[in-house]
């Protein structure tokens, strides 16, 4: 059933997703309402939050639109580059059922907005393969990344993975480096001459100097839920991973290339959560766009049925009895 909706040529499967979203969202606020509050080096969240206040309303609203825009971007990464087909909403699905998976998720934090941003440049990024004048997108990528890196600092790892891309990509002139390093600068410009001017520069530095750190491991605590959910997921991530690294040779050179940079993004994102010490389990969250990447990929080319409906059923269950609440009983 799920593999009917999920490639049917209509709206059907995209106003489903957009119906997910709208119960699951709202009724988590209503039943777990909370805002994460600014965290170290994030002056962009910090002021969004102080606009925005703790309203209900705005913060449902804006949490929403985020994910969808999100969601659907990522659906459209993955056509663009030919690793789903065009009628599919594969990765748009399982984007928001492993973000539903967890409930902090979902509520408003720095992790949700910056994400937008870097899924932003990673977009932009793959459509620079054989493009003769790719300087100004390269400069947005840079930008992109830098307005991400305000309201989550440890996103600029990506900035390197950019770097990366151009290796697989050959792009080998300096330039294009440069370039993406002045693009990522432009924000820090306004925001060094802003703390300048309020005499707060110093104690600025300091902070930024501080705030990444190896995390302590030991500081987990996990829930039943937490445990399972992780297994599940984490099974279900070594075969996607490992199907795609075996397979990666079969495709046409602009697929090989693409889905490398996507295996180095999930890797990336890896990397930011060790060094995210100082930011609790924001850093887990970053992880799960390229993860839903990864294995939408990997659920795309299923071929039997009673494997494609089982994964994305026993996903679905586990997000539905997280939400209402049966592992609390555990």
């Amino acid at each position: 059933m799920l593999r009917k909706i999920l490639y049917a040529n209509s709206f059907l499967p995209i106003v489903i997703i957009i119906l997910i979203i709208i119960i699951i969202w709202p009724t988590s606020f209503n039943t777990n309402f909370q805002v994460s509050p600014p965290v170290v080096a994030s002056p962009l969240y910090a002021y969004l939050i102080s606009l925005v206040g703790y309203s209900p309303i705005i913060i449902i609203l804006l949490s929403v639109i985020i994910v969808v825009i999100e969601a659907f971007l990522i659906n459209h990464i993955l056509i663009e580059n030919e690793l789903i087909p065009r009628n599919s909403t594969i990765a748009a699905f399982l984007f928001i059922i492993l973000s539903g998976l967890f409930i902090d998720f979902i509520n408003l934090n720095p992790v949700l907005i910056a994400n937008l941003f870097i899924i932003s440049a990673i977009w932009l990024f793959m459509r620079i393969y054989n493009l003769a004048d790719a300087y100004p997108i390269i400069l947005n990528i840079g930008t992109l990344i830098g307005i991400a890196s305000l309201f989550y600092f440890p996103s600029i790892i990506f900035l390197i993975l950019i770097w990366i891309g151009f290796i697989i990509y050959r792009i080998i002139k300096w330039r294009e480096w440069i370039i993406s390093i002045i693009g990522f600068i432009i924000p820090y410009i306004f925001l060094i001459s802003y703390y300048f001017g309020v005499n707060q520069l110093n104690t600025r530095l300091e902070e930024y100097i501080n705030c990444l750190q190896i995390i302590n491991f030991n500081s987990f605590s996990p829930t039943p839920f937490a445990f399972v959910t992780g297994i599940i997921i984490g099974v279900l991530f070594l075969f996607s991973f490992l199907k795609l690294l075996l397979a990666i040779n079969e495709k046409a050179i602009r697929i090989r290339k693409s889905t490398s940079f996507l295996i180095w993004y999930m890797l990336s994102s890896i990397i930011l959560f060790l060094f995210s010490k100082n930011y609790a389990l924001l850093g887990v969250f970053m992880i799960l766009t390229p993860l839903s990447i990864i294995i939408s990929i990997f659920v795309n080319n299923i071929k039997k049925t009673f494997w494609f409906e089982g994964i994305l059923w026993v996903l679905t269950v586990l997000m539905i009895s997280n939400h209402i609440g049966l592992w609390n009983l555990i």
